[in-house]
């Protein structure tokens, strides 16, 4: 029950995915499955994060009320 928790902070991923891989990992492979879960899902999001293109989250600002209605300039101040 610590192993998880202490596995996933030396290898930077979350305290939940860490617990899940190893329970995984002992469901697939037994004892040698929970041992080497926590590092092969360090080493798959590792991977993830090099290789997966990721995109930026931009702030739209339609969201906040400042959009200009349909068919109004914003020099228009009828």
């Amino acid at each position: 029950m610590l192993q998880p928790k202490l596995t996933a902070k030396t290898v930077d991923i979350h305290p939940a995915v860490a617990f899940g891989s190893v329970i995984a990992g002992t469901a697939l492979m037994g004892a040698v499955g929970a041992l080497i879960a926590i590092p092969a899902v360090a080493t798959l999001q590792a991977f993830l994060g090099a290789y997966v293109k990721r995109y930026d989250v931009t702030d739209d600002p339609r969201m906040h009320g400042r959009h200009q209605p349909r068919g109004q300039d914003a020099t228009d101040t009828a």
